[in-house]
């Protein structure tokens, strides 16, 4: 009997079934199935998702975007922001002095576009207030745009509900964010290679697997840099932090450390703390060049982590780390 692939994606409306392509027998590749907690399935949703953190100087959020272009007063000046590389500009005047309140006025009406690329028309500061208020600066890693998918991009899916398989032909970003966004965590989905992908220098490259888009797109991070100028140092000992994601030797295991808190002391201790139970450990970092985090615990429960770690990425409220030997492991803290 053959396998079937177990793979799904839901899609927001008619309009994004149109350009699909149903087949009731989907054969799978096991090792390119995917979930929505798959860490490949987070960066696919950073890449194709509309970019919302370049302008956080004046808009305050990385939930939404403010809609190009849009004039604003600033320090008594009116300026109209055509392009990403005007929100320099204003970060230039506000740094130019004190004695200033810095604050962004809009010249209404404006449009906000959310990561799902949906829109909304915002006419006076009170409706603004209540977007900012209710959704606030969105947590965890921002936008990837450092890369982008050549489309279009094939994916076979499988409604583990309903038992119904499916190929599906995806046209643009809106279309892939909105999809992966709806995925059950029950189902699952494989995309169909080979695929194209373009860097930011205009590169095509050829895509044969999970594993070498993962390493295309953390590759495209590394180049565009880190968004954040902190070091990793001054912000690991900030608060506490819990396991979002950890892949040992291809196997899940995050739920092995559910309920896990870990504070970071800047002496170079680390404890781990769950109800009655208390662990303890050490950790170091390096902040130049590949940035590192050595992670080394007393006692068993927690050996899978004494490693050197690469640091994929980090800001103040996520840190994302890669081990590579035999095998990709794979460990991401979130702060409480």
């Amino acid at each position: 009997m053959k396998k079937i692939q177990f793979i799904l994606i839901f899609l927001l409306g008619a309009v994004l079934f149109s350009c699909q392509k149903e087949e009731e027998n989907v054969i799978q590749n096991p090792t390119n199935s995917l979930t929505k907690t798959s860490p490949l399935t987070s960066l696919l949703s950073r890449v194709s998702q509309y970019p919302t953190a370049y302008d956080n100087i004046i808009d305050g959020t990385s939930f939404c975007s403010v809609k190009l272009p849009v004039t604003i007063v600033v320090d008594n000046r009116r300026i109209t922001v055509k392009s990403k590389s005007d929100c320099g500009l204003i970060a230039a005047i506000k740094e130019e002095s004190v004695f200033d309140d810095d604050k962004v006025n809009f010249v209404y009406p404006i449009t906000m576009i959310y990561r799902d690329f949906q829109q909304v028309v915002v006419l006076n500061d009170t409706q603004l207030k209540y977007i900012l208020e209710n959704y606030g600066v969105a947590q965890n890693i921002n936008e990837i745009d450092c890369i982008d998918f050549n489309y279009p991009i094939i994916i076979n899916s499988y409604d583990s509900n309903r038992q119904i398989a499916k190929t599906i032909t995806v046209q643009s970003d809106s279309q892939l964010f909105n999809l992966l966004d709806n995925v059950n965590v029950t189902d699952f989905f494989g995309l169909v290679y080979p695929l194209t992908v373009t860097n930011f220098e205009g590169q095509i490259s050829t895509i044969s697997n999970n594993d070498g888009l993962s390493r295309a797109i953390e590759n495209a991070i590394v180049q565009c840099g880190n968004p954040s100028d902190m070091k990793l140092s001054d912000i690991i000992v900030v608060g506490t932090w819990h396991i979002s994601y950890f892949l040992d030797n291809n196997e899940d295991r995050t739920t092995q450390f559910y309920g896990y808190n870990f504070t970071f002391s800047s002496d170079g201790s680390v404890t781990a703390v769950k109800g009655y139970t208390t662990i303890k450990g050490s950790w170091s970092s390096l902040d130049y060049g590949t940035k590192k985090l050595k992670v080394n615990f007393a006692g068993s429960m927690f050996n899978e982590f004494n490693r050197d770690w690469n640091v994929s990425e980090f800001n103040s409220k996520s840190v994302q780390l890669k081990h590579v030997s035999d095998e990709i492991h794979l460990l991401y803290f979130v702060k409480n």
